[in-house]
């Protein structure tokens, strides 16, 4: 138990100190946000306060502690483990009975135990190592801007601007690392729920390897029965054959004392007691066949349970054969999905042009390259347009890696016009996993063109004769005022 408490306290005691500088960076953050907003509403021309400096050096030299305790702790954890191979490869070869069995699953559980501590420490040494860095790599960008601050104009106005934009720049670094430490948290759970899976299978297959084993004992117990009810029918049957033998002398004799009954009448006595004998040989040749029927019975019965026995070490058999072929299949999807997650998008280029006529058919290439891609992976792309833009082709293109790049390719044409007509693009993976399509947006851009009516009497026609015809009306209609009014008489 102390063994375990020492193992544990680095751990306690590195979960805490990160805590610790979590907390500490959160309240230097609101503390700097504070001074700015009195900065920025007073005009002061100081200089960042070099507490906050000396804080995060602390931090960083109190990480670094917290990081050689738990090296040390690996080294031990290394060496611990070690020995416990050792001793695992040692009783593998020692031999195949119980106690060496019982024993052997013991220290693979001790080791277990051991590599998921060592595991433990070296994801809490990562994540030290990651808060040292930031820590480090933030320092180091304050003292640049304060260096650069001092070193600059005087002028105030200057000066602030300059703050402020490096005070924005920590703040967004600090969310940034914020955000990190969260995916962190969620790879850390998926990876002890992945552990945990793997304890559980590694559990099963280590009592279904031992259930084998208990099936040949109990077959070797079986047959150590069915071997003595075999022996006891042999010692039966020969008693059966005895008594036969004995009946027979029995039946000799009384053939000889009725023979001689008339000549020896003292011979009757002997007779009924031979009677008796015999009917005594009898009594016992039922009870002996009953017994042979009650031993058959046995044995019949043993050889049932025998048989069952044998098919359900054929089914266990079945099962793990079964169950590691699932936990290969498991490993191997698990590796698949790694390696579709690490894949990448990057280099996206769009050839549309800059503006296009009504009516007229224009052709858009998307053409990217891919990080780290995988062998026979598809993206789906999808560009979702403005209602001025009508689309002839389909807008979902799905596209397969070749030699690292990717294109998609659509065909449009314009209906009404607008001077920035958007486009939206959508690119989506296509990632499979236990034969199912499961679509991931890696990409997301917008571009615009003009969309412009050539046509010139479209665009101008219809008002012209509009005006004409406006024109006509008012002079059509003055002619014929002008025709009905009254004439004069002087």
């Amino acid at each position: 138990m102390k063994a375990h408490t020492a193992l544990w306290v680095p751990v306690a005691v590195g979960l805490m100190l990160s805590a610790c500088s979590t907390t500490s960076s959160q309240d230097s953050g609101s503390g700097e946000t504070s001074q700015d907003m009195e900065m920025s509403t007073n005009q002061g021309n100081d200089i960042p306060d070099p507490e906050q400096t000396a804080a995060d050096s602390s931090d960083v030299q109190a990480l670094e502690e917290a990081l050689s305790k738990n090296q040390a702790e690996l080294d031990r954890l290394s060496s611990l483990l070690d020995e416990k191979d050792q001793r695992i490869a040692q009783l593998e070869t020692d031999g195949t009975s119980a106690e060496a069995l019982l024993d052997l699953e013991q220290e693979k559980t001790k080791r277990d135990a051991l590599e998921s501590r060592y595991q433990a420490l070296q994801f809490e040494n990562s994540q030290l190592q990651e808060q040292i860095q930031q820590l480090s790599a933030e320092n180091a960008t304050l003292n640049e801007k304060i260096t650069q601050l001092v070193n600059e104009s005087s002028q105030s106005e200057e000066w602030q601007q300059h703050y402020l934009s490096a005070l924005d720049e920590k703040q967004s670094l600090q969310q940034q690392v914020v955000q990190l430490r969260q995916q962190n948290t969620f790879l850390a759970s998926q990876l002890a729920a992945a552990r945990e899976e793997h304890q559980l299978l590694r559990k099963q297959y280590n009592q279904l390897s031992i259930a084998p084993s208990e099936s040949n004992a109990r077959e070797q117990a079986q047959a150590e029965q069915i071997s003595s009810l075999q022996a006891s029918i042999a010692d039966y049957q020969a008693k059966i054959r005895q008594q036969e033998m004995a009946l027979k002398d029995y039946r000799a004799q009384v053939i000889s004392l009725e023979g001689a009954i008339d000549s020896h009448a003292d011979m009757e006595a002997r007779w009924l007691a031979m009677d008796q004998k015999l009917a005594t040989a009898q009594a016992n040749n039922t009870r002996l066949a009953e017994q042979l029927a009650t031993a058959q019975a046995s044995l019949n019965e043993k050889n049932q349970q025998v048989t069952d026995l044998n098919e359900a070490l054929a089914k266990l058999k079945n099962d793990l054969g079964v169950l590691e072929n699932d936990t290969i299949s498991l490993q191997a999807e698990s590796h698949s999905m790694d390696l579709q997650l690490a894949s990448s998008i990057r280099a996206v280029n769009w050839q549309l042009p800059n503006e296009m006529a009504l009516n007229n058919t224009f052709e858009i290439l998307v053409t990217a390259s891919v990080a780290q891609p995988v062998l026979g992976q598809s993206y789906e792309a999808e560009l979702i347009t403005d209602s001025e833009i009508q689309m002839i082709s389909n807008a979902k293109v799905r596209a397969n890696v070749q030699a690292g790049r990717l294109q998609w390719r659509w065909r449009l044409t314009g209906l009404n016009e607008k001077p920035e007509a958007e486009m939206n693009l959508l690119v989506r993976q296509q990632m499979s996993f236990n034969n199912q399509t499961i679509p991931r947006l890696v990409y997301q851009e917008n571009q615009s063109l003009a969309l412009i009516n050539t046509n010139l009497f479209e665009k101008y026609g219809y008002w012209t004769i509009a005006i004409l015809l406006g024109l006509l009306g008012g002079f059509l209609i003055g002619r014929i005022g002008k025709g009905k009014a009254p004439v004069k008489v002087s």
